[in-house]
């Protein structure tokens, strides 16, 4: 793990990332039951992650892992208040509307949307990078110092493990499907 860095993604990293966040996540669980067409995911993912590349990179918000020169990790912090613009951007927001609709959140409750504290929309790790402590490496490079909440939905029990070991808890508000979690400041 000596070589790994991790360090904000610029537009030349842009590509690799892409390719990262798309095959990583073109197995997840949650965006297989978003996008229930098989030929399908990888052509929508890829539109919805270089969105939000193109979102996130220019405001250093988008953090790769390398190893030497190989990227290998991924990670998108929404700041507070910001999301995807657009249909690409209501996908996962439309998935958890459907998810609730048997079930009302009450009006004080506000959506997941990172508007009171900052969202990780993902961490993706590339098969190169794996059992290296990358995910780690690219949680504690925000995390640390990070005076704001940071939510999340975890969408395998693994990731949840990882997500637990670095403060995140249950959110009491489950609405089935992916797990909500949050962090809150050690301050506040």
């Amino acid at each position: 793990m000596a070589d790994i860095s991790v360090r904000p993604l610029t537009r030349g990293g842009q590509a690799a990332a892409l390719a990262i966040l798309v095959d990583v996540f073109a197995a997840d669980p949650s965006w297989q039951r978003v996008i229930r067409v098989r030929r399908l995911v990888r052509p929508l993912l890829t539109r919805y992650y270089r969105r939000c590349l193109r979102d996130l990179i220019p405001e250093s918000n988008a953090d790769g892992a390398w190893d030497g020169d190989r990227l290998v990790g991924v990670a998108l912090w929404y700041p507070p208040g910001q999301r995807p613009d657009g249909l690409l951007g209501r996908i996962p927001r439309l998935f958890s509307a459907w998810k609730r609709q048997s079930r009302r959140r009450p009006d004080n409750q506000p959506e997941r949307t990172g508007r009171n504290g900052w969202l990780l929309e993902g961490i993706a790790v590339s098969v190169h990078g794996r059992s290296k402590g990358i995910g780690s490496l690219l949680l504690s490079r925000r995390l640390d110092g990070c005076t704001e909440p940071v939510h999340l939905e975890s969408t395998t029990e693994a990731s949840a493990r990882l997500y637990r070991r670095y403060g995140f808890v249950d959110d009491p508000d489950q609405n089935g499907g992916d797990l909500q979690m949050t962090r809150h400041p050690a301050n506040g």
